[in-house]
């Protein structure tokens, strides 16, 4: 699984609501994490958090666990977006495998979650 730090980590996503109106054709179903910056344009999601926002960068650590588990609450619980999905792009993001139980790390390699 990538990791990305989380001062690097842009958060990508379409809201369940958005998905078939037609009014935003360009936007992608469901979620990702991405690498911010870039060279390379980001995917064509309805809407974007993380790194490419200013208050992401420069957190303590338990602030970055924090701000991993509101987005991540958010995306999920007033977008409407898969949870399992979400969490599945959320394992990229170190802060946010910090705060869950140690059986639900059970598929990541060994040493994959130390810091």
């Amino acid at each position: 699984m990538e990791t990305i730090p989380f001062e690097h980590a842009m958060i990508l996503w379409t809201p369940k609501m958005f998905e078939g109106t037609g009014g935003l054709a360009r936007d992608k179903p469901g979620i990702e994490i991405v690498w911010w910056p870039s060279d390379r344009p980001a995917p064509p999601y309805a809407f974007s958090d993380g790194a490419c926002c200013g208050y992401w960068r420069n957190r303590t650590k338990n602030d970055r666990r924090r701000l991993a588990a509101s987005v991540f609450i958010a995306v999920v619980v007033r977008d409407g977006v898969s949870a399992p999905l979400a969490h599945a792009e959320f394992m990229k993001i170190s802060e946010y495998r910090d705060l869950l139980p140690l059986d639900m790390l059970n598929d990541l390699k060994d040493g994959e979650n130390d810091e």
